[in-house]
């Protein structure tokens, strides 16, 4: 009997539990891919910007759509030298479209702002790594703070310097159809003030109005005839006219739209301010640029960052990321992969260490 029993290892028939789990090599890559698309996009959208063809909301859309995605790829990509190789793809992207254009950039020119762009965005993505190592739980505004202002540094620095070669070619900062749109926004706010002038009609209607409202409160002008103010008013008006004309070296028509005379005199005044002071108005006129653009860029901060807070909770909502504890007290980001037990099913009660 002693030869007949077989030895039987409890060990092989326990049941063995088997974790599959399943690839999260092609999450992080999607998620790069799409930086550097987003990088390419608004390098397009600036370009078109530009020359006059893209609106400034298409250009605002691309530089939010690559911040959002610049910020998850921060919080997502554990090992540093990953996302400065990516970095380093993005910034390519960001200045590929600008090798073929209307503007002749010196190769030189295009690699030195490429490799300021890059300092600044790899300061920036060093500074939110470290904040976020060294936070207990995550703060998402705290931690995405130092990436995303240095990425919107980084842009407003790089549009300025890219746009000073189009001076020449276009003469002003705006092309007429977007100064034509922040005109209508700007005088929304002066129409509550001043309803009884026209804004959008004509220069003569500009005219018209102004002189009515400079010389309704004149006691001299009170005493006149109704013909006598009509003449009075048309005389100061015509005045107006040839004082600009004069101003912009050009006869401006009364029925010529008052936002082209208020861009011609813009594009004349800046023109003329170059032609005396040369490359010191220049270098003047790019760090007013980017003073402005950057306090703007404080509005832009918060809006891409409420984005990003929202599009980081849907993603954890979707079970695409998750928040779990390293050590126990230090939360971290990591892709979502829930166990599979023996039989293939989800074991939704635990989830992967």
């Amino acid at each position: 009997m002693a030869g007949l029993i077989q030895h039987q290892s409890l060990i092989e028939q326990a049941a063995r539990r088997e974790v599959v789990r399943p690839k999260k090599f092609y999450a992080p890559l999607v998620l790069d891919a799409l930086v550097v698309v987003s990088a390419f996009g608004l390098a397009g959208a600036y370009k078109g910007y530009l020359a006059g063809g893209a609106p400034l909301g298409a250009l605002l859309a691309a530089l939010a759509l690559f911040a959002v995605l610049s910020v998850l790829a921060m919080l997502l990509t554990k090992a540093f030298r990953r996302r400065l190789v990516v970095l380093a793809i993005e910034v390519v992207a960001l200045f590929l479209p600008f090798y073929d254009t209307p503007v002749a950039y010196p190769f030189q020119f295009l690699t030195l702002t490429a490799l300021a762009a890059f300092i600044v965005l790899v300061f920036g993505e060093y500074m939110g790594a470290r904040a976020l190592d060294n936070t207990i739980k995550i703060q998402f505004f705290r931690v995405i703070q130092p990436q995303l202002s240095r990425l919107i540094t980084a842009m407003v620095l790089c549009g300025v310097i890219l746009y000073l070669p189009y001076w020449g070619a276009q003469g002003s900062f705006l092309s007429l159809e977007n100064f034509n749109r922040m005109f209508d926004f700007g005088i929304g706010p002066v129409k509550q003030f001043y309803p009884e002038i026209t804004f959008t009609g004509s220069f003569g209607d500009f005219a018209d109005a102004m002189t009515r409202l400079q010389l309704k409160n004149d006691a001299r002008f009170r005493l006149l005839s109704p013909a006598e103010q009509e003449r009075t008013i048309r005389d100061t008006a015509e005045q107006l006219r040839v004082s600009l004309s004069a101003s912009l070296k050009s006869d401006i028509s009364a029925d010529k739209p008052l936002v082209v005379v208020f861009y011609d005199f813009l594009v004349s005044m800046l023109a003329q301010w170059r032609e005396t002071f040369g490359n010191q108005f220049l270098f003047a006129w790019a760090a007013m640029l980017f003073l402005i653009a950057r306090s703007l860029g404080v509005v832009f901060y918060w809006a891409s960052a409420v984005i990003a807070f929202f599009v980081y909770q849907a993603l954890i909502a979707a079970n695409f990321i998750r928040v779990t504890g390293e050590t126990g007290v230090h939360e971290v980001l990591d892709y979502y992969a829930p166990y599979h037990n023996n039989n293939g099913r989800i074991d939704e009660g635990r989830r992967e260490p």
